[in-house]
């Protein structure tokens, strides 16, 4: 728990972000940091706008695609695999 609140730890300034300020009709599956790479997944109604969202997000940079995009079936949303870099 002491690394998660140290300042060196952004983690929580990025999930804290992420929840905020997402489109509502996303949702993530999963969130994963390895030494300032983030891996994200999850579904979007409005994929285009998270893309753009997160490209303009002060804390990240260098977003890009991991794998293809494909519709779910049941909830007829994108599902997506994104990484990024902390900034």
């Amino acid at each position: 728990m002491t690394d998660l609140l140290s300042d060196n730890d952004r983690n929580l300034d990025v999930l804290k972000y992420l929840t905020e300020t997402l489109p509502d009709d996303t949702f993530l599956r999963s969130y994963n940091n390895d030494n300032g790479v983030i891996s994200i997944t999850g579904d979007s109604g409005s994929y285009s706008d998270l893309i753009s969202h997160l490209r303009d997000a002060p804390l990240l940079k260098d977003v890009v695609e991991k794998g293809s995009v494909s519709k779910d079936r049941e909830s007829g949303k994108d599902r997506f695999q994104l990484e990024t870099k902390l900034k």
